[in-house]
């Protein structure tokens, strides 16, 4: 798993990443779907991401108390609390 985080995010932000740890695993069930994440805590190694790499629209990096400025899916409310008790 961890390979596949690390490819991930070279090839689709073009930043490459150390694996921290693991942080809890979070399991959610919506109506439609039940999903299971498996986060890892990752540091950044070198590089920042390329835009010219993403696939999306706007990208930038948020200071973690400005997270909540932000709509996340349902599922990730544990997690991004999770990571802010850990950063803080």
């Amino acid at each position: 798993m961890e390979d596949g985080v690390r490819r991930e995010l070279r090839e689709e932000v073009g930043i490459l990443v150390e694996i921290v740890r693991p942080l809890t695993p979070v399991e959610h069930v919506y109506a439609h779907a039940h999903v299971r994440l498996l986060p890892l805590l990752c540091r950044m190694a070198e590089n920042s991401p390329k835009p010219r790499n993403l696939e999306v629209a706007e990208h930038h990096w948020c200071p973690l108390d400005r997270l909540n400025e932000y709509q996340f899916p349902e599922a990730n409310e544990q997690l991004i609390a999770e990571v802010g008790r850990t950063l803080q």
